[in-house]
C-alpha cells in the first residue's frame, strides 16, 4: 500500500513538474508583479509591504521563509516553492477523501490535482491555492475531531486569504456535531464550547484584528471594499455548471422526480431567479473592465453584460449551476453548510476572478457523491486536457483564466 501511494505522488507530482519546467522562467504574470517582489523583500529581511497590496502578507512571509533558507529568490524559484507548498493541499485532499470515500481516494484525488481551475495558479507567485491548501488542512484536522490543529489551519488559511475565515463556521459544524442536540440545552453547548473553543479563539481574533485595523484589508480598501456582490455568485454557479455538469444534470432529474407540484415550484423559482439575475448583474470592479483580449473570465462577463445571445446563454446555465450546487448528494448532512459558506465567501468580494471559487470547488470535489467509475474517470481524464490546455495558453500569453 506505502509503495501505490508513494508512485502514486510521485506520479502526480512529476506531471505538475513536467508541466512547470518549460515556463518557469517566462516574465512575471498579471498579480506576479506584486507579489513575487514582495517575497522577494520578505526573504532579504525588508519587511516594508507594497502599498499597492491590499491582503494580509501570510502567503509572502511563508514563501520568503522558504526562499531566504534556499538562498535563491529568483522568479523561477519563488515559482518552484509555491508548487511544492500546492501539493500539501493534495496530500490533505486525499487523506479527507480517505475518511469520506474511502474507494474513490485515488481518481477524486487525481481530479482536484489537474482540476482546470487551479492552473497556472499553482506554479505562479499567487497566494490563493495556498489558501485552499491550509483551509484542507482545517477541514482534515476538523473530520478527526481535532479542533486544535483546525484552528490552527484556519489561522494561516485567514492570514494567508482573509475570506477563508467565513468557512470558519462549516469546520465549526464539523466539530462540534450535530446541531440537533442543542435542544439539550447549557449540557450541549457546555460540551461544545469545550471542544471547539479553538475556532472560537480564530474568529475573535479575526474580528479584533478587524476592529484595531479598521477593515480587512491592510492596503488600499477602495480596491476590495466588503459589500454584497451578486455578480460573482452568478459567475460562480455558471462554472459549477461547466465544470459539474453531470451533477448539475442529475440534479435536475432529482428534482423532476419529486413530482408535478415540485417541477411548478421549481420552474417558478427559476423564473425568479432570471428577474434577480436581470437586476443585478453588474461588471462594478475596474479589474472586470481590463484585459478584455487576455482574461477569459473578463471576456465571458463582458460578453454577458452586452450581447444578448450570450445573456440567453447563461440564463440557461444559471438554473442549472444552482441545482448542481443544491442538490448534490453529499458525503454527510452537516457538509450542506458548504453550500451556504461557498456563496457568501463570493458574495462578499467585488472582483469576479474564478480563482476565488477555489476553496468551494476543492471542497464539492471532496464532499460530493461518487458517479460510475467510467464517468469518474472521464471527468480526470477532461479536468487534465483542460490544466494542460489553461497552462499553455496562460504562459504564451494568449488566455489567462
Amino acid at each position: 500500500m506505502k509503495i501505490r501511494m508513494a508512485l502514486f505522488f510521485g506520479l502526480l507530482l512529476a506531471a505538475w513538474l513536467a508541466l512547470f519546467w518549460g515556463y518557469r522562467h517566462n516574465p512575471v504574470l498579471i498579480d506576479e508583479r506584486w507579489h513575487a517582489p514582495q517575497v522577494q523583500r520578505f526573504s532579504q529581511g525588508d519587511f516594508s509591504l507594497d502599498p499597492e497590496l491590499s491582503m494580509t502578507p501570510g502567503y509572502h512571509a511563508l514563501a520568503g521563509a522558504v526562499v531566504f533558507v534556499v538562498g535563491d529568490d529568483s522568479l523561477a524559484m519563488i515559482r518552484l516553492v509555491t508548487l511544492l507548498g500546492s501539493f500539501a493541499g493534495v496530500v490533505f485532499f486525499y487523506r479527507i477523501v480517505g475518511q469520506l470515500w474511502p474507494q474513490e481516494r485515488w481518481v477524486r484525488t487525481a481530479q482536484f490535482a489537474f482540476f482546470p481551475l487551479f492552473f497556472p495558479f499553482l506554479f505562479l507567485a499567487y497566494s490563493d491555492v495556498w489558501g485552499v491548501v491550509f483551509l484542507l488542512g482545517a477541514v482534515d484536522a476538523a473530520l478527526r475531531k481535532k479542533a486544535g490543529w483546525c484552528a490552527l489551519a484556519l489561522a494561516v488559511a485567514v492570514v494567508i486569504r482573509p475570506p477563508a475565515i467565513l468557512w470558519g463556521w462549516l469546520l465549526w459544524v464539523m466539530v462540534a456535531g450535530d446541531l440537533r442536540e442543542a435542544k439539550r440545552g447549557w449540557p450541549w453547548l457546555r460540551q461544545v464550547l469545550r471542544q471547539t473553543w479553538p475556532l472560537l479563539l480564530v474568529a475573535a481574533g479575526f474580528w479584533a484584528f478587524v476592529v484595531w485595523n479598521g477593515g480587512v484589508a491592510i492596503g488600499p480598501r477602495d480596491k476590495m471594499p466588503v459589500s454584497c456582490y451578486p455578480t460573482n455568485v452568478w459567475f460562480f454557479l455558471g462554472l459549477v455548471a461547466i465544470f459539474f455538469p453531470v451533477q448539475c444534470g442529475r440534479a435536475v432529474g432529482v428534482i423532476w422526480a419529486r413530482g408535478r407540484r415540485t417541477v411548478w415550484q421549481v420552474l417558478g423559482g427559476v423564473v425568479g431567479l432570471w428577474l434577480i439575475f436581470g437586476a443585478t448583474f453588474h461588471l462594478a470592479h475596474i479589474f472586470n473592465r481590463i484585459n478584455m483580449d487576455y482574461m477569459i473570465h473578463n471576456i465571458v462577463l463582458y460578453q454577458v453584460a452586452t450581447q444578448p445571445w450570450a445573456r440567453l446563454v447563461a440564463l440557461a446555465i444559471l438554473p442549472l449551476g444552482l441545482s448542481g450546487w443544491l442538490f448534490t448528494p453529499l458525503a454527510q448532512e452537516r457538509l450542506r453548510w458548504m453550500g451556504l459558506v461557498a456563496v457568501v465567501s463570493v458574495l462578499v468580494i467585488p472582483h469576479i476572478d474564478p480563482r476565488y471559487y477555489l476553496p468551494a470547488f476543492a471542497l464539492f470535489l471532496a464532499f460530493r457523491e461518487p458517479l460510475s467509475r467510467r464517468v469518474e474517470w472521464t471527468m480526470t481524464v477532461l479536468y487534465a486536457i483542460g490544466a494542460a490546455v489553461l497552462t499553455s495558453s496562460s504562459f504564451r500569453l494568449l488566455y489567462f483564466p
